[in-house]
């Protein structure tokens, strides 16, 4: 047997201090830089950081495939996924409007701005994260009506190889691919979307679930994560001597994602803890973190000081105040005091 069984025992409190470590890394990075040298700037940004949102996708992946096994419907989901992103878009409609305002863009154009943010960009920047992952989880279950696993796997991947361009352009950039993806990026802006970028980590969090057992996600696991991490590295250090358009995409975030996912929910470490908390504060301050990195750097840029050290004080402060306020928040909420969407 290779699925998932009740009495396999998932490590909530590994996989909560993983998310909520993640979260911390978001936060990093949108302080935009808070490293002074090239080399751990870079390890930062676009290595570790880069690794947040395919393991909260995958998470999803996982969980979502749990519950539908359980018998809670697909549209159950969508509909309470749905109103959290709602509910998040609003609050974040002003910091939308002005950026519109910004961009000088004719106040005639707003509504169809809107619809954008909403569908693709989000409404604040970190927002396209939930219209991603919402409309990839309809995108799979589409494929999956009508073709079997195995190629709806290989089309996730075809899709996710195309936005490897935007992150190996400067290998590409006099090549007819680099042409092409110079021609998508004109009106699309990023391959990272629910298009190219979600399907692929949402499927293999399905299939952990129903391949719970396989032997790739068993047999040696701890060495295969070295492993892939090692070519997370090396990647890394080929993408840092030629730096394409952005850095969303790496070949290797595949298996580096999927194997620790899953040596997260397999490991006995801190299983004996109580930190299922931790994974309500990472939601939190996935939601909440902008508006402190905003306002500090709001009264920073007004500073003549380097840029990292601008960032790294718009990170203390962000962090500092994100967990007061998603500390205030889960109070009032565990009273019954106060209801504020999470991931649904």
């Amino acid at each position: 047997m290779t699925n998932y069984s009740e009495n396999a025992q998932v490590n909530t409190n590994l996989l909560s201090l993983c998310q909520f470590m993640l979260a911390i890394l978001v936060i990093a990075l949108h302080c935009q830089r808070i490293f002074e040298n090239d080399s751990l700037h870079f390890i930062q940004k676009s290595l570790f950081s880069r690794l947040a949102v395919p393991f909260f996708m995958l998470s999803t992946g996982f969980f979502l495939a749990k519950a539908q096994k359980e018998g809670r419907s697909l549209k159950q989901w969508a509909a309470k996924f749905g109103k959290t992103y709602l509910f998040w878009s609003v609050f974040y409609l002003p910091y939308a409007l002005s950026y519109f305002a910004q961009t000088q863009l004719s106040i005639s154009f707003f509504p169809a701005g809107l619809l954008v943010a909403l569908l693709y960009t989000g409404t604040c920047y970190h927002l396209w994260y939930l219209a991603a992952v919402l409309e990839g989880v309809c995108l799979l279950s589409f494929l999956e009506k009508y073709l079997n696993s195995k190629i709806v796997f290989l089309i996730c991947l075809s899709l996710y190889s195309f936005g490897l361009l935007e992150t190996y352009f400067a290998y590409l950039d006099d090549s007819g691919l680099g042409v092409l993806y110079q021609n998508y990026q004109k009106i699309f802006y990023t391959a990272r979307n629910a298009l190219f970028f979600a399907p692929i980590f949402l499927y293999l969090g399905a299939w952990t679930y129903h391949h719970y057992r396989h032997p790739i996600l068993v047999k040696r696991l701890k060495t295969k994560l070295s492993l892939s991490l090692l070519a997370f590295i090396g990647e890394g250090w080929l993408i840092f001597q030629n730096q394409g358009i952005d850095k969303n995409f790496f070949l290797s975030l595949i298996p580096v994602t999927l194997l620790l996912f899953n040596w997260a929910i397999r490991s006995s470490l801190f299983r004996e803890k109580a930190w299922q908390k931790l994974k309500a504060y990472s939601v939190y301050y996935f939601f909440l973190h902008p508006i402190f990195v905003e306002i500090s750097f709001a009264w920073l840029n007004t500073k003549d000081w380097p840029i990292w050290t601008k960032g790294q004080l718009a990170f203390v402060i962000a962090l500092i105040l994100t967990h007061a306020l998603s500390s205030c928040i889960l109070h009032f909420r565990a009273k019954g005091l106060l209801k504020i969407g999470s991931f649904g």
